[in-house]
């Protein structure tokens, strides 16, 4: 099951970087470039979701951490789903 509860997604008008993802005291702060077609600010969101769950802030070596998340999409399409399960949650 994926879990979406500890991301805090903010949508920033000209960011430099499709996305950025920075641990905070309730989670983890997701920074996604505003500008994005909505396809890829998913894709964005699931990128920053796999360093959550690879652990990747307590490892050193940025390249191998980069390479393995931009290819780890074996799971984008469930993390679709629970993200639309997850926009339902919160409709008002």
């Amino acid at each position: 099951m994926i879990d979406l509860d500890d991301l805090f997604v903010r949508l920033v008008p000209n960011l430099s970087v499709n996305e950025m993802i920075a641990p905070c005291d309730c989670g983890y702060s997701v920074y996604i470039k505003d500008e994005l077609p909505e396809d890829k600010k998913v894709e964005a969101l699931y990128h920053a979701y796999m360093h959550t769950q690879c652990n990747d802030f307590s490892k050193d070596d940025i390249q191998e951490i980069e390479a393995r998340a931009h290819y780890d999409l074996d799971n984008l399409s469930e993390f679709r789903k629970a993200l639309r399960e997850a926009q339902t949650q919160y409709e008002c």
